[in-house]
């Protein structure tokens, strides 16, 4: 099974929230994983109580997510 998820949507400058995002616990999903924002790499960090993963992809108009498992 693949072990990526991939969220499009439309954005606006007036949203400075981040993405949020479930990971499953490492056991279930991937030891590691990566994220993308419109194809460029960010650093996110899974909070592993809630498994959170915010991610900073905003501002005005379509924005692509990707998160990969490693």
């Amino acid at each position: 099974a693949a072990r990526r998820c991939e969220l499009v949507y439309v954005g606006s400058a007036q949203v400075t929230a981040p993405t949020i995002l479930y990971v499953p616990a490492p056991e279930d999903f991937a030891r590691t994983f990566t994220v993308t924002c419109d194809d460029r790499p960010v650093t996110a960090t899974r909070d592993a109580m809630t498994g959170r993963v915010e991610v900073r992809c905003g501002g005005a108009g379509e924005h692509r997510v990707l998160l990969q498992g490693g």
